[in-house]
């Protein structure tokens, strides 16, 4: 990050360094705090380290009362909040007061467990799981990052090699939204389909729907879908479809019941 000079900007900065470097079991010192704030704002205008403090502290107590405003108003479901403690056991003298993020809207399990579903997810290449990672980890502070990088995983899935999947799922999910029809290879061949359901079994993402033409329905894993395309052409209403499957209400759970080994 490049220096900063606009005042207007310190809330944000503020806010950043305690994100990145404290949450429950880890708090910086008001010095620490102004210290590492200094290393990104730095007023233009000859101004002493004394009331450069002051403005921070001052900002700082800012925020902390709109981080409070926003709980009490019901804008935020998290309840994350900026917490004064004492320091004193720390240092010698005075009464020197730290800070933290407290309920951070994911702890360091929470990302963790988060990671880890990625990492064991066939349904995503491993160069999108790395990349996701990177951005799941991002949620956490530098303490969470400390620990996580001497955590080594065995690659024990065999992740699919398919690059589109994800766009897949936004192609799909979109023509879901909208009833309208998908067009893509799979296994060589063009398919025109209606889609209904998207579908995450044992670790792989399905879509249940029903071939253009036909009176059944089927599925197809995303990961094996290849230049899956939205088509403005309304689906067919799952209704109309007389398999047995459809009896006044759908049923994924049944689906799958009927379906135990989704290829």
């Amino acid at each position: 990050m490049g220096l900063i000079s606009d005042k207007k900007m310190l809330p944000t900065i503020i806010f950043e360094i305690l994100w990145k470097y404290t949450d429950e079991d880890h708090y910086l010192s008001q010095d620490e705090l102004v210290n590492k704030v200094l290393e990104v704002y730095q007023p233009k205008e000859s101004t002493s380290d004394e009331s450069n403090k002051r403005l921070i502290v001052s900002d700082l107590n800012s925020l902390s009362d709109y981080l409070l405003d926003i709980q009490k108003y019901g804008y935020s479901s998290s309840g994350m909040l900026i917490e004064t403690v004492s320091l004193k056991d720390r240092f010698e003298s005075g009464n020197i007061k730290g800070y933290h993020l407290i309920n951070r809207p994911f702890n360091d399990v929470d990302i963790r467990m988060l990671c880890d579903s990625v990492l064991f997810s066939p349904g995503m290449t491993d160069e999108h799981a790395r990349e996701m990672n990177s951005k799941i980890v991002m949620l956490a502070s530098e303490n969470f990052k400390n620990v996580y990088q001497y955590i080594h995983t065995c690659n024990l899935v065999q992740k699919t090699e398919n690059p589109d999947v994800i766009e897949n799922i936004e192609v799909i999910g979109k023509a879901i939204e909208k009833k309208r029809r998908v067009v893509f290879i799979y296994r060589g061949k063009e398919v025109n389909y209606n889609p209904y359901y998207l579908v995450v079994y044992s670790g792989r993402y399905y879509c249940i729907g029903n071939h253009e033409g036909y009176d059944y329905l089927s599925h197809y894993r995303l990961d094996r879908m290849k230049s899956c395309k939205f088509v403005d052409e309304k689906v067919r209403d799952i209704a109309s479809i007389s398999d047995g499957m459809y009896q006044g209400k759908f049923s994924i759970e049944n689906y799958i019941r009927m379906h135990p080994r989704l290829q």
